[in-house]
């Protein structure tokens, strides 16, 4: 910030964006707060989605804005990362508890990202599953190398079947550009290459982004120093406390107004190396990484299958979390609804997991 020149309010814009869910998942770690509870109001939010894309499908259709259940009038990205979250969920359930309603609520929330107009499912949907079912296999020690293949035959089942389905539905993914087209794999090999090569407005794809910012970032005078430590935390966030160019809404706008960079600069990586460098940036990634490894280790230690369902879930959460700040977009910073839920079921873990090994402590006083 001081070697960059940016003021007060930069700084603070910036840490509003990144630090507030970290402060959060810190603060209810150290209160007491009912658990049971607070899962339960979260499974009502969660189902509560539900109903409210029904009706946008009703009235607007199939469309990117115009409300992303009750989290956001236009941010669509979240049509794909809150999915992804509650498949998570859904899949690590059933791999614990064998009950086919699970499934049903995958095609559930995956419609939800189909009525969002998102095409990305058809990737990461499968490769949400393949993680989860290694977690699985690794952490609740399968009987048998049968029983691994079995489920991950069903898991390659349903990764096809996920495929088949979203490419059928979404109308940008099939010939006819209709819901329930027919399915063609190079016409779905074909659209993906164009989405990820389109250079929309100012000449660079998705694709091209880490390069140009690279380039960009390396033409300043300071060359390492700006690759290291970008170019000052808040400068690329746009507010009224910080309205320097008129007409400007939102912080893509103020990237294509100030630097000539817009769509494809839009990747949490690219967002934080911008203004933080990758030394900022690998200290996020680092965090994140830190969090999931002391997921892992109750998973593999607790003794308790519901505090287990829950660990699971939260790595393929964590998984979720990475692939998009790596390689879709920057929901993370900018939607609570996603933050906020991430760290809150994280505390819930560390909650019951301090419960249980107190139990067992108090179990093995009495027994002395």
């Amino acid at each position: 910030m001081i070697y960059n020149g940016k003021s007060g309010i930069e700084f603070f814009l910036f840490f509003l964006r990144v630090l507030p869910p970290i402060l959060f998942f810190w603060a209810i770690v150290k209160i007491n707060f009912n658990v049971d509870y607070i899962v339960r109001v979260l499974k009502v939010m969660v189902i509560l989605q539900i109903p409210a894309i029904l009706i946008k499908f009703l009235i607007i259709g199939i469309s990117e804005s115009g409300g992303i259940g009750t989290m956001s009038v236009h941010a669509g990205s979240l049509s794909t990362i809150f999915p992804l979250f509650v498949i998570a969920f859904a899949l690590s359930f059933y791999l614990t508890r064998k009950n086919k309603w699970y499934i049903l609520v995958v095609f559930v929330y995956l419609m939800f990202g189909l009525v969002g107009g998102k095409r990305a499912l058809i990737v990461y949907t499968p490769l949400v599953s393949i993680i989860i079912l290694f977690f699985h296999n690794i952490s609740f020690y399968t009987k048998s190398r049968t029983s691994f293949i079995k489920q991950l035959m069903v898991m390659l089942m349903f990764g096809f079947v996920s495929f088949y389905f979203i490419a059928r539905f979404n109308s940008s993914l099939n010939p006819e550009q209709k819901v329930w087209g027919s399915f063609d794999i190079d016409h779905i090999i074909n659209v993906s290459s164009a989405y990820n090569s389109a250079t929309y407005e100012l000449g660079f794809s998705r694709s091209d982004a880490p390069k140009v910012v690279y380039s960009f970032l390396t033409e300043k005078n300071d060359i390492m120093f700006m690759l290291f430590f970008g170019l000052g935390p808040g400068d690329i966030i746009q507010s009224s406390l910080n309205n320097q160019f008129p007409g400007v809404k939102n912080d893509r706008q103020l990237l294509m107004r100030k630097y000539g960079l817009g769509y494809g600069v839009r990747t949490g990586v690219l967002w934080t190396v911008m203004q933080v460098g990758i030394l900022g940036a690998l200290f996020y990634v680092l965090f994140i990484l830190k969090f999931v490894r002391s997921i892992f280790k109750i998973l593999k230690s607790s003794n308790n299958i519901r505090i287990k369902e829950f660990c699971l879930a939260l790595i393929g959460m964590g998984f979720v979390v990475l692939m998009d700040y790596f390689t879709y977009s920057s929901t993370f910073f900018y939607v609570g609804a996603i933050s906020n839920s991430f760290f809150l079921l994280g505390a819930v873990v560390f909650k019951r997991i301090s419960q249980e090994r107190s139990s067992l402590l108090l179990s093995y006083i009495k027994k002395t």
